[in-house]
């Protein structure tokens, strides 16, 4: 199976009904498909590759369908 490219957005807003905005990166596949969602969630900063990426491989993942 051939990886697809991948699409990365970085620090989307994504406003809570209390006011708080989250900021979340999305990687998915760069086509019109969809997709099923994987959502991780860490009580760290998103940009610590040493916790962000020691559960998931986002690019491999989003690469794969």
């Amino acid at each position: 199976m051939d990886t697809m490219q991948v699409l990365v957005e970085k620090n989307v807003p994504c406003p809570m009904r209390d006011g708080t905005i989250l900021r979340a990166d999305i990687y998915r596949p760069n086509d019109a498909e969809k997709y099923s969602v994987l959502l991780t969630r860490l009580p760290y900063n998103k940009d610590l590759p040493r916790y962000v990426h020691r559960f998931v491989d986002p690019i491999r993942f989003a690469g794969n369908g």
